[in-house]
């Protein structure tokens, strides 16, 4: 059957070697177009894996329920003010586009909530603000007069006896140091430095509310990190398809507008990153990569073979052959995917790396048949008669990729149906198109160039001379790399593959010190009180770095801490708000240090009191401030202080005019959280159907494999629903290594079949797999030997090198006997492997550390492949003539 097929080409493309060439062109330039047209590429990573996955459903299901599955992240850093300031104008601009941009947060304005701020605060906190008015209030009153602090001053400076000073004064004392730290510290900077309030500070129970860096009477609150220093601005595209094209368009523009927001504030970086960024950088990285490496492929194969035949036309036409069989591979790939992720991107450098050698072979064995007389016809015939080698290797190799399809890693399976029936529509087209083009492009003279390279021959007959120390050499070499064979590692940090300049890994990287990824955890709850619970469970876990939710705007505690807010409130309606006039005259500032005399002379009458009980250390830090506030007081000079007057004024007494307002406006009531969140807030963690979201982030670098897997194992402990980024990418990786490993069983199962049948003899189809299965020795061996580790790209080299390169040791076989460089054979089989490396070569300018690496394992195992071929194989065949059955 394969005899009279062969027949039926030769026949066609020597008769019709025009028609053939025409039908090949229209059919390449519909494909192309169609391709072209057909094709879109993806930067969701989400979609590599089965749709029937349980963890893909669920995923799924969260975006169909909530929207948009990733937020945009913009990071914006630098002085906290400056950097405030910035990501206003940013998030200005943003808003002003919402035809790209969407759910813009980067401030929360709670004016509600803010009636309630004080349930928001922790039970010691409250108890301690409460204990501090009771103390303070014989001060607070006083400055609520019009006199103010001189006011203050004369109530406390009231003649009495020192038992009697120590009593009224005593409960007042810590708050009395904390005023007079103010004042001095005023007075001693010249009012260009302040300290604390003299009220506690207050500190909230909720992580995620003390993140905020609330402060009492503000509104605004926003997204912060490391101390203020960083804003967080997240958003959403306005396409969440995830579309390529639409997700480029929103990171050019969103990259754009940062990059204004940069330049008017020039003191502050502004980064963006986030998932979708992270992936269509990648993918972006990669099709320029694969762009790249393809276009080099082809000039060096093309240049190579042009040195090679002494000839452009004949070695262009081995090119335009391959162009259109990869124009057919690129109307299917449309046709099956449609659209085209980061590891199916690289089919067509795969056949450009692969599909060479076909052609080269029908060259080489055409040119020899013409150099020895035959007519282009004959040749034709001759050549396409003897195809037999090349149609198992382009099997063999559409086998290997095909086995990756019936995997459960969904990507890996698309890339298999396309690369693999690209091989055999490659091998397809130079069968047809290029002995047509031959037909074409011969001259009719009698001989043609035909390279021998007589060196190989000798090379090869000085080789099978030592054939015994060449299977030493061979077993040595064995030996080490089988030494390898457990102890390469595997690096599934999907960070440590991309490029190391990358701007949105270096945002990533700074954010995950503040337990801020992009790789969180998601789950859903029914409704609050389940969320809480949910919340709660998580929290505990040794993994959770914060959980993110509505809940996290709920005050906790609110039973236990209502009597303390009531009694709080009353304490506030009871004082007066503190007034302090401006100083403007001289004898106002004498009114105040004679006051201020007056009420020194008291306290130190009751220090001696002071210092026999247990205000001791109180009483001595009084005294220490006494001093430092006489030092600083100069009446003859009062210009300094009439300044640090004013700062006290405006910063201390200010403050606590601010809090005692805030006091009064407080309500006793329980706050309405999903009332008072904002919308961009609320969509996000709230659907219309009244479910509650939970984002659960990671304590550990999760893009660590140990680390990510112990924090799926925590998330599937409290919910075996839970998905996220994290949890998909832990599955992505698991499924891809478990499919890599699968395909190439069954891979090398189906090929040593395909052998049998081909040499209808179980000792030649194992002769065949063996320099096929030395040479994946040899490439692990080389790892080792070069520090290099498999991560989830390069290990698809592993199943790929047993079907890639299977050809040359079909070819050493079928040629027997015979010197391999006597004939078109053993020089074919060294320029088919070394134009496969070269193709693979070009992919080790890849910026993209992860296809790079591909790129040299590749490399490394077809190299590999060759050598065990070309000089291992024969000497064992000439070694032992009786392996081979004839």
């Amino acid at each position: 059957m394969r005899l009279s097929l062969s027949r039926a080409l030769a026949g066609l493309t020597t008769r019709h070697p025009r028609s053939v060439v025409l039908l090949a062109l229209i059919t390449a330039f519909f494909c192309l177009w169609t391709g072209l047209r057909g094709l879109s590429f993806t930067v969701d990573r989400t979609d590599m894996l089965d749709p029937k996955h349980p963890v893909q459903k669920n995923w799924r299901a969260y975006r169909q329920e909530f929207g948009s599955a990733s937020d945009y992240v913009v990071m914006v850093k630098g002085d906290p003010e400056k950097a405030r300031l910035a990501v206003e104008d940013l998030g200005q601009r943003l808003k002003a586009e919402p035809q790209n941009f969407s759910s813009v947060l980067y401030r929360f304005d709670l004016p509600e909530l803010l009636k309630s701020s004080l349930y928001y605060v922790s039970l010691p906190s409250l108890q301690a603000l409460q204990d501090e008015l009771v103390r303070a209030r014989q001060l607070l009153e006083p400055l609520s007069a019009r006199a103010g602090l001189e006011a203050l001053l004369r109530s406390l400076a009231r003649p009495s006896s020192a038992r009697e000073v120590a009593e009224r004064l005593g409960p007042s004392l810590p708050v009395m140091n904390k005023v007079l730290e103010a004042l001095v510290v005023s007075l001693e900077s010249r009012g260009e430095t302040s300290s604390p309030t003299f009220l506690t500070e207050i500190t909230s129970d909720i992580p995620d509310i003390q993140e905020l860096g609330i402060k009492p009477g503000q509104k605004s609150f926003y997204l912060t990190v490391d101390e203020g220093h960083a804003y967080v601005l997240l958003l959403s595209a306005r396409d969440s398809s995830g579309n390529y094209a639409s997700s480029l368009s929103t990171i050019s523009r969103l990259r754009a507008i940062a990059e204004q927001v940069h330049r008017q504030h020039f003191d502050v970086e502004v980064m963006v990153s986030g998932e979708p960024v992270i992936n269509a950088d990648e993918t972006q990285m990669a099709l320029r990569d694969a762009v790249r490496a393809s276009v080099y492929a082809f000039a060096l194969v093309g240049l190579l073979l042009m040195v090679v035949f002494r000839a452009v036309r004949k070695p262009a036409a081995v090119m335009v052959s391959m162009l259109v069989g990869i124009s057919w591979t690129s109307a299917l790939a449309a046709w099956t995917l449609g659209e085209i992720n980061l590891l199916t991107i690289n089919y067509v450098t795969m056949l450009v790396g692969l599909g060479m050698s076909f052609g080269i072979h029908i060259l080489y064995r055409f040119q020899l048949e013409r150099s020895i007389g035959l007519e282009p016809a004959q040749a034709v015939r001759s050549t396409l008669g003897m195809e037999g080698g090349n149609f198992v290797g382009a099997l063999s190799t559409a086998v290997a990729f095909w086995a990756l399809y019936f995997t459960s890693f969904r990507a890996a399976g698309q890339l298999g149906l396309v690369t693999g029936s690209g091989m055999l529509l490659c091998y397809l087209s130079n069968v047809t198109t290029l002995p047509a083009l031959l037909m074409l492009l011969d001259k009719g003279r009698n001989q043609e160039f035909c390279p021998h390279w007589r060196w190989m021959s000798r090379t090869n007959a000085w080789v099978l001379e030592r054939r015994k120390w060449v299977l030493l050499a061979s077993l040595i070499v064995s030996l080490y790399s089988l030494s390898w064979v457990t102890r390469i590692p595997f690096d599934y940090n999907l960070m440590n593959i991309q490029a190391d300049n990358a701007p949105a890994l270096s945002v990533e990287r700074y954010l995950q010190r503040f337990h801020f990824s992009a790789l969180y955890g998601v789950m859903i709850a029914d409704n609050m009180e389940e969320a809480r619970k949910l919340s709660q469970r998580l929290e505990i876990q040794p993994t959770v770095g914060r959980v993110a939710s509505v809940t996290s705007f709920e005050p906790r505690g609110y039973a236990e801490k209502k009597p303390t807010v009531e009694q709080l409130i009353g304490l506030g309606k009871g004082l007066g708000l503190p007034t302090f006039p401006p100083i403007r005259t001289g004898e106002d500032l004498e009114n105040l240090y004679n006051a201020y005399l007056a009420a020194r002379r008291q306290a130190k009458v009751a220090l001696k009191v002071w210092r026999n009980g247990p205000l001791g250390p109180e009483a001595d830090r009084f005294e220490g401030l006494l001093n430092r506030l006489d030092a600083s007081l100069d009446a003859d000079n009062p210009g300094p202080m009439q300044d640090a007057m004013k700062a006290f004024e405006r910063h201390e007494i200010g403050q606590v005019a601010l809090e005692m307002r805030l006091l009064k406006e407080q309500t006793s009531a329980a706050p309405k959280v999903l009332e008072a969140l904002p919308p961009e807030l609320l969509s996000r963690v709230v659907s219309p159907n009244g479910r509650v979201s939970l984002r659960v982030f990671p304590k550990e670098d999760c893009w660590e494999r140990d680390a990510l897997g112990r924090f799926v194992k925590n998330l599937k402990h409290v919910d075996r629903n839970a998905t996220g980024y994290a949890v998909l990418v832990y599955y992505y990786l698991e499924d891809m290594r478990k499919a890599y490993i699968q395909s190439g069983r069954n891979a090398l199962a189906v090929i040593f079949v395909l052998l049998i049948f081909h040499f209808r003899s179980l000792r030649t189809a194992a002769l065949a797999m063996f320099p096929k299965l030395l040479g994946v020795l040899w490439m692990i061996g080389a790892m080792g030997w070069l520090g290099v580790s498999f991560n989830p790209i390069n290990f698809l080299s592993l199943p790929l090198t047993l079907g890639i390169g299977l050809i040359f040791g079909v070819h050493v076989l079928e040629a027997r006997n015979q010197c391999l460089f006597r004939d078109s054979t053993g020089p074919a089989i060294v320029l088919s492997g070394l134009t496969t490396m070269i193709g693979f070569a070009t992919v080790l300018t890849a910026e993209h550390k992860g296809v790079a690496s591909f790129g040299l394992l590749m490399v490394l195992g077809v190299g590999a492949n060759l050598l065990s071929s070309v000089i291992t194989l024969p000497a064992l065949l000439k070694s032992e003539p009786g392996l081979i059955e004839r």
